[in-house]
């Protein structure tokens, strides 16, 4: 097979009609999965029973997807026309304003992973060292040393709240741009709004989370991955790695991405894919470098990988969270533990296939069963004792929303809007992390990061009434 047809059936592939049945096939797991965890949230539940409620919740959204469609008439929703700036500068005002009064609200003290990160980035400023319980490379260095920069200058109280509605100007301009480049302004418009008013984005700035770290960088990276230029490449680069120190897991999208631009703009584009690589690792090598030094062996970014996968595989996992495996590895370094939890887990796998798709299955409700991180990490996270009674009105509230996202998405397709071939590049973003939270420890935290996708291809969708322009070309 030559060449070029061989990129035309990878650009099938990539940019296919069949992303647009995916979307819809993660609308019914979101409707589902999100029963299913409510109601598992209020009473125990046995495996049929389980079963019985995630398919209600598929039920319900096919009911309502169906009178929808059939009632709503043919124009569900028109096309949206916008074209000042002034609008664009009121929904930023508009999302900083609701982010305030959120954290004016319900001020939250940091908990959990974003204790650690500030623990993390104060010793950085207090004593120039990275190091945690013994361990030097365990966390990921992205978010501390971000966050580092706020806490020079203000005191935490201030530095976390400021720093997260600083990220999601950089992600909503990200986001307008992106969308903006993709289809037209009135779908950047759109898709900012959705950004600006999303319950869970406003939810989460209060706390210290890195997911909000990536989700500002994310849309930047695969905006300048679609400008296709070399200054777009190096651009793409540095973005991808600045998301690789905050998520190592994300690394994988180093060479997958080199890819994507060479299927898209075809073998022309190959030195852009090494632009893309090499601007990737000038950002991650001087941690890389560190590491060798303080570790005397080479890691990329972090020591933890081989502990979270041993934690998600292994016969206590539940497919969330848990804090130990069955075997006790906590007399090990960070090195060895590595090692050794990769085994074990790797080992498990191989020896209990049915249970690892068993808990793979488990793994994908969490992922996409809840969209109220933020309000958890504010009321709830490490049991801090304020009034809760306003806690599952607004959970619910926020799922509510989640669900009526992906419902309009997955009508609007039904009703014969199409994507983009770009735009479904990006749902390979929100595939990415599905996967790898199929194997890896899920939450519904682990989706915030794609987001954006979802607005992006809200805003798209909304103002679209044309069919999909022709399929990409891969020279």
């Amino acid at each position: 097979m030559s060449k070029k047809p061989l990129l035309n059936l990878l650009s099938q592939l990539l940019t296919g009609r069949w992303i647009d049945l995916t979307l819809i096939a993660f609308a019914v797991m979101a409707w589902g999965a999100t029963f299913l965890l409510l109601v598992r949230g209020m009473i125990q539940l046995s495996p049929n029973t389980e079963s019985a409620t995630f398919m209600a919740g598929a039920i319900t959204f096919f009911a309502i997807a169906w009178f929808l469609k059939k009632y709503s008439g043919r124009n569900f929703v028109e096309r949206i026309e916008y074209s000042s700036w002034k609008q664009i500068t009121f929904l930023i005002v508009l999302g900083i304003v609701l982010r305030l009064v959120w954290v004016i609200l319900f001020p939250a003290a940091p908990s959990s992973d974003g204790a650690t990160y500030i623990a993390l980035a104060n010793k950085l400023l207090d004593e120039g060292s990275f190091e945690v319980a013994g361990t030097y490379a365990y966390w990921p260095p992205g978010y501390p040393l971000f966050l580092m920069v706020w806490l020079f200058a203000l005191p935490t109280v201030i530095a976390v709240p400021l720093s997260q509605i600083t990220l999601y100007i950089v992600g909503a301009i990200g986001v307008f741009r992106l969308t903006k480049h993709i289809a037209s302004k009135s779908a950047g418009i759109v898709a900012l709004l959705l950004i600006t008013i999303w319950p869970n984005l406003i939810a989460l700035s209060s706390t210290p989370e890195k997911e909000v770290l990536i989700f500002a960088l994310l849309p930047w990276l695969f905006f300048w991955v679609l400008r296709g230029s070399s200054k777009g490449a190096i651009f793409a680069g540095i973005s991808l790695g600045l998301t690789v120190l905050a998520q190592p897991s994300l690394q994988l999208l180093i060479p997958a991405l080199a890819l994507v631009l060479i299927i898209r703009n075809g073998l022309k584009s190959i030195p852009n894919a090494v632009l893309l690589i090499i601007g990737a690792f000038l950002v991650i090598a001087p941690w890389s470098i560190r590491n060798f030094q303080v570790l005397g062996e080479f890691k990329l970014v972090a020591t933890n990988g081989g502990y979270v996968l041993y934690r998600a595989n292994n016969p206590l996992a539940t497919g969330g969270y848990t804090e130990r495996g069955e075997v006790d590895l906590s007399k090990l370094n960070e090195l060895d533990l590595d090692r050794k939890s990769k085994e074990l887990a790797v080992r498990w796998i191989r020896e209990n296939p049915a249970k690892f798709a068993h808990l793979a299955v488990e793994k994908q409700i969490r992922f996409m069963g809840d969209d109220a991180v933020g309000i958890y990490s504010t009321f709830r996270a490490d049991g801090e004792k304020r009034d809760s009674r306003l806690y599952l009105p607004l959970k619910l509230l926020a799922n509510i929303w989640w669900l009526s996202a992906w419902l309009l998405l997955a009508l609007l397709v039904l009703k014969g809007r199409k994507l983009k071939n770009d735009a479904r590049i990006l749902v390979w973003g929100w595939i990415y992390l599905f996967v790898i939270h199929s194997v890896f420890e899920s939450a519904g935290k682990y989706h915030v990061p794609m987001l954006w996708v979802l607005c992006v291809v809200l805003g798209i969708l909304i103002t679209n009434n044309h069919q999909i322009e022709s399929t990409v070309k891969a020279n």
